[in-house]
């Protein structure tokens, strides 16, 4: 079987990067027990499907607040954890 080399949303859909807990809060401490982060989970916008609205707002490499489900994607290429998702689950556009 051939490795997996990309991933391409289908139809509406939005390919993000999901960032972890430290990431979120800017930190390099490790956190360990009750400071979790999952309750406003955020990601970066990496590719959008080829019916994806373009009048969302939501641009390539936006950090976002997403909530609801996702398809988690093979993590191919060793970075932070990637994700397929509908694009109203993306919820607020975090300006840097």
């Amino acid at each position: 079987m051939s490795k997996v080399k990309s991933v391409e949303p289908a139809g509406g859909l939005v390919l993000v990067e999901l960032l972890s807990d430290n990431e979120m809060l800017g930190t390099k401490l490790e956190l360990v027990g009750a400071v979790q982060t999952k309750e406003c989970p955020q990601a970066y916008v990496l590719k959008f499907g080829p019916f994806f609205p373009k009048d969302t707002g939501i641009e390539k490499g936006d950090r976002v607040l997403i909530q609801g489900s996702y398809i988690p994607v093979p993590n191919f290429d060793g970075g932070r954890e990637k994700a397929i998702m509908e694009y109203h689950a993306i919820k607020a556009i975090l300006r840097e």
